[in-house]
């Protein structure tokens, strides 16, 4: 599933493959935006068919989070 979600950030926001990791703190180890963020959760529900709250897009620290997040909410 990281892999999966690395190369979706890689594509989406070009973020370099070296800089992801799970530890990777979004905002200030990638710095990855607001609006970015929400592109992001976009592409991860067309990707993924879920839903993903605004509310719950702030809840994404790190990449780990974002893992987490889709690995609890897809079969």
């Amino acid at each position: 599933m990281f892999d999966e979600i690395k190369s979706i950030m890689m594509e989406t926001l070009s973020i370099p493959e070296d800089q992801i990791t799970p530890e990777a703190n979004l905002e200030a180890d990638l710095g990855i935006s607001s609006l970015e963020l929400y592109e992001l959760g976009g592409r991860l529900m067309e990707e993924y068919d879920i839903d993903i709250e605004e509310d719950e897009i702030h809840t994404f620290i790190t990449v780990n989070d974002i893992v987490e997040y889709i690995s609890s909410h897809t079969k």
